[in-house]
């Protein structure tokens, strides 16, 4: 399980699209690799940065998505 939950990181604050904390069943491995991930982030950045270490724009990942699937 994966808790999603409004946060504000380096003075930026998000929340899920829905406005409403939740918890998200994962697998196993995922839990793993996800854990290995976290203790490689430090200082309190995004999980998944951008490579300049900031939020991902919505907009822009979904450019960035249909980029790479064509």
């Amino acid at each position: 399980m994966m808790r999603v939950s409004a946060k504000t990181v380096n003075g930026q604050f998000w929340e899920p699209k829905t406005k409403v904390n939740r918890v998200v069943p994962i697998s196993c491995k995922l839990r793993e690799y996800l854990d290995r991930h976290i203790s490689n982030n430090v200082d309190g950045n995004w999980f998944f940065p951008t490579p300049h270490g900031k939020r991902w724009d919505a907009d822009n990942v979904s450019r960035s998505n249909r980029k790479a699937n064509n």
